[in-house]
Parts: structure tokens; sequence; C-alpha cells
């Protein structure tokens, strides 16, 4: 270009310049996508459905989702120590035995009874002197109240439940 063209030409206006960004930017934006899909029949598009797989296609993928480890209430009951006071094979302990307990009806040192179930034994190990057996000291468990995730105080519960 020569020194005479350069001063020919007038500069673009911000604003035209501005406005051919935004018009190309729509324009990719929100066409596009409608070629695509009514040309290749690739995209789902605010409902409009997308081609019926083939039959060499799954019509679903299958998604790996991590499983929530399984805690086996037998070793908590280990580890936290239950078993050092309760008994899980029918012998005497300074606590009430968990062997075949569960579904049975239990005589409270009050006199009165309760079935052993799912609600008894989550009350029993979150306040354990509320409802003491018969023939044990109230005051000697202590309260596991917020020492258990849900998990973990189902797991126990269903380890006693096994305890046949």
């Amino acid at each position: 270009m020569n020194e005479h063209e350069d001063q020919d030409r007038k500069p673009t206006p911000f604003g035209q310049i501005l406005f051919d960004d935004v018009f190309l930017l729509l324009l990719l934006g929100l066409v596009m996508p409608f070629i695509i899909y009514t040309v290749w029949g690739l995209m789902d598009i605010g409902g409009i459905p997308t081609l019926p797989p083939t039959p060499y296609e799954s019509p679903t993928v299958a998604v790996d989702t991590p499983q929530t480890p399984q805690i086996d209430g037998g070793a908590l009951a280990q580890t936290v120590g239950c078993v050092g006071c309760h008994s899980i094979d029918g012998g005497t302990s300074v606590g009430p035995g968990w062997q075949g307990v569960y579904g049975t009806t239990r005589t409270l040192a009050d006199g009165s009874t309760v079935e052993v179930d799912d609600v008894y034994l989550r009350n029993s190990i979150i306040n354990p002197n509320e409802q003491v057996a018969e023939g044990y000291i109230q005051g000697i468990m202590p309260s596991y109240d917020g020492r258990f995730s849900e998990d973990e105080m189902t797991a126990l519960i269903d380890y006693i439940k096994s305890l046949k």
C-alpha cells in the first residue's frame, strides 16, 4: 500500500467493531447448535428429541457410582470395646448379652417389659440408663450419644440382630 491509500481509508468506528463481534458471537452461540443438530442430529436442545440409538448403540451409558464402604458392625463392636461388657456367645458379662436377644421381650430393672428391636437398641446405646435391663446396674454403661455416625449405628444394630 502506498502512502496515498492510507490517507483515503477512514477508521472504523468502535461501535461498529463491537456490533460486529456481538453479532458473530450470537450467530455462533445460538444458530450453530441448531445447524449442527439438523445436519448431524448430535445435540438434544430444549426438548428436541435426538435420533434413536442404532441397534449397535446402547441407549444408556453405564456410570460408575462410588459405593459407600460397608461398615462391619462386629469389627466396630470390637474396636469401640462393646464386647468387653456385652457377650456375643451367650455367656455372662457386665452388661446384657447380645446373642439371640433381638426380637425378644426384655424385663427392665423397674419391672416393666420392652421388645428388643431397633428402637430399643438405639436408645440403649444413646441413653443406656433410661431402660436398664433387670439384673444389671444403672450407671455402668456410658452414653454413646454422638459417638457413632448413622451408618455405624445401623451397622452395630444389624450386627446385634445377626447374633442368633
